[in-house]
């Protein structure tokens, strides 16, 4: 059974020595039950205790629960399990099944640790409309003592995204298979086991937060570094997919919390030790997870609180690749036709031409076409404000290598990991093997032509958000002799010119006597390219590089 835990909201006063949390679970039944849903809240056994959960409220009195004080039912046997008064109450599990194709609630309470059940069989002519309210809100996210909604205002993620965009968001990111392709990227996998698994002395018995955690690799991750508990947070409907990987690895999972919803709705019992996420998107900046990433740090982290990956940087060189160019140009060629069954479409060729400009170019970038140092934008995610990832620019100033056509500017990412005992950096640099982010490349539709060795190019790339998650990017290039040339594009709406290729396998935490750069880790330097033709090789902080 699949099934997404988070914690119901207390509504009632209980002895603080209790400590009675209410749990949620939504499921989804066998295919024998369709479309039935399922909650469940748990307590310790107390005569008389009312549990407040949405706009139910269901009292347990021995072998009696009332719903809503309304309708009480007589469990067909009731259990009993000796308590030894030497250990603290057990917690009991109250499961609400919504069948409705069998004409009845059934509904289960067990001792944790305990095979004994107890099954109570509710007629469906009894049901009360408001449990399913509560199972659709539960669905929503809406209520949870970890998950507390902020109705007062609009959160921060609703203010910047438009709907459609986020929806399709969550939906992709809710389906296995691309969970599936993050995850079979060995170097970012890898890359992340090392930098958590090598820090424990950072996550030994702390709390931590997984900021949108898909799959819950992270958090797994963590707890095997000695977290005292994670709270994974995940907004899409992967967060069942989730919670089943807990369920199903409890030596982990017993300190995982999968918790359903926006990070930006929702507050925490407790300030973290850490926060770990993959905020990155095409050229780190799409998607503006970012920007959630660091509402976690202002809101659920601890002062001095430590942040896996600590900052990002992006990379822009020179290129010159003629054939790319050629490709690019003649996608537009269709709308040349003069005489389509009879159709001049000249009318839309320059429209054609400027999209297919337009378009970023995504896939993995032969080091050799490089001809230019590497400039760089650094982001401090310890320090950066949201309001930073709005709009910012990175000047260009490039020294091309070689006479040649620059037909536009590469960019990629890397990431850092500062820990205590060991840093990482998560290189998407060309000539590193590759990752599922690939490199981007911006086309000029008109390029300019360098003369001579040595010769700087000068200009800006502008970012600028939009609401649909990602930027509009402007790009402007500038000769000494005056030529000029400039393009914009949608992050957005990529051309994805490279959708396969093979991830060399990294060996999860290195193995004896392994090197992190055979595997796409890069200790301590920047992963940046120095681009100087077929001398092309990552460089060393510093070299050959401008910092803006």
């Amino acid at each position: 059974m699949d099934t997404l835990n988070t914690w119901g909201d207390q509504q009632h006063a209980y002895d603080p020595t209790n400590q009675c949390q209410l749990l949620v679970e939504l499921a989804r039944l066998p295919s024998s039950i369709p479309h039935a849903k399922h909650a469940a809240a748990s307590t310790p056994r107390r005569p008389g205790a009312k549990l407040r959960f949405s706009t139910v409220e269901l009292t347990v009195s021995g072998d009696m629960v009332t719903v809503d004080g309304r309708a009480e039912y007589k469990p067909c046997k009731a259990s009993a399990h000796p308590v030894p008064p030497s250990k603290p109450l057990p917690q009991r599990i109250l499961s609400l099944y919504a069948a409705n194709n069998e004409g009845a609630y059934l509904m289960r309470l067990e001792e944790k640790d305990d095979a004994q059940a107890t099954m109570l069989v509710m007629p469906m002519s009894k049901r009360d409309g408001r449990v399913l309210e509560m199972l659709s809100e539960s669905r929503r996210g809406s209520v949870g003592e970890v998950e507390k909604t902020k109705t007062a205002a609009v959160d921060d993620f609703t203010q910047r995204t438009d709907e459609a965009s986020s929806n399709l968001y969550f939906y992709y990111y809710g389906m296995l298979q691309h969970q599936a392709n993050m995850l079979q990227d060995h170097i970012r996998t890898g890359t992340y086991f090392a930098a958590l698994t090598e820090n424990a002395a950072d996550f030994q018995g702390k709390a931590v937060m997984d900021v949108g955690c898909g799959s819950g690799i992270l958090s797994f991750f963590a707890a095997q570094a000695g977290a005292r508990v994670v709270y994974a947070v995940e907004a899409s409907d992967f967060a069942r997919h989730a919670a089943r990987l807990v369920e199903t690895n409890p030596a982990l999972g017993a300190r995982i919390k999968v918790i359903k919803g926006k990070v930006e709705e929702m507050e925490l019992p407790e300030k973290v030790d850490v926060l770990v996420s993959e905020p990155m998107g095409t050229l780190l900046v799409n998607e503006r997870m970012l920007e959630t990433y660091i509402h976690a740090r202002k809101h659920h982290l601890k002062p001095g609180g430590l942040m896996f990956p600590s900052s990002g940087t992006i990379f822009c060189t020179a290129f010159s690749d003629e054939m790319l160019w050629n490709e690019i140009s003649n996608k537009s060629a269709f709308w040349m036709h003069n005489s389509f069954y009879g159709v001049d479409l000249g009318a839309l060729a320059g429209a054609a031409r400027k999209s297919a400009f337009g378009q970023p170019v995504i896939d993995q970038i032969p080091p050799q076409v490089l001809v230019s140092n590497s400039v760089v934008r650094m982001f401090d995610f310890q320090t950066l404000d949201e309001q930073e990832l709005v709009e910012f620019e990175i000047p260009l100033s490039l020294e091309v290598s070689r006479p040649c056509v620059v037909h536009g500017i590469a960019a990629w990412f890397d990431v850092a990991f500062a820990g205590s005992t060991c840093q990482r950096t998560l290189s998407t640099s060309p000539g590193v093997p590759c990752t599922h982010w690939y490199q981007l490349r911006c086309m000029l539709a008109e390029p300019v032509r360098v003369r001579s060795a040595g010769e700087t190019i000068t200009g800006v790339m502008r970012f600028k958000a939009h609401s649909r998650q990602s930027y509009d990017v402007s790009l402007e290039v500038m000769l000494s002799n005056g030529e000029r040339s400039c393009g914009s594009y949608d992050l957005k709406e990529p051309y994805y010119r490279q959708l396969v290729h093979t991830h060399e396998p990294a060996m999860y935490g290195g193995g004896e006597g392994a090197c992190s750069a055979d595997y796409g880790w890069s200790e301590g330097g920047s992963g940046g390219g120095s681009g100087r033709g077929e001398d092309y090789k990552p460089s060393s902080p510093g070299e050959e590089t401008w910092w803006v």
